[in-house]
């Protein structure tokens, strides 16, 4: 179980950081607590349906 919740970490660390890498906007996850431990990066994480009402304001 430890192991399985390390490798699920370094994955969520692995996308964050290619999405920070690749200048992207935004990074979208139904994941919380990634959200929140986001905060703070070039990047804004954010959850799908935010990011699909944040979207409507814009236009």
């Amino acid at each position: 179980m430890v192991r399985h919740l390390q490798m699920f970490i370094l994955e969520n660390a692995l996308h964050v950081a290619r999405a920070e890498a690749s200048q992207s906007d935004y990074f979208i996850t139904c994941d919380q607590r990634l959200i929140n431990r986001c905060q703070g990066l070039t990047l804004k994480a954010i959850n799908p349906t935010d990011f699909i009402l944040e979207m409507e304001d814009d236009n």
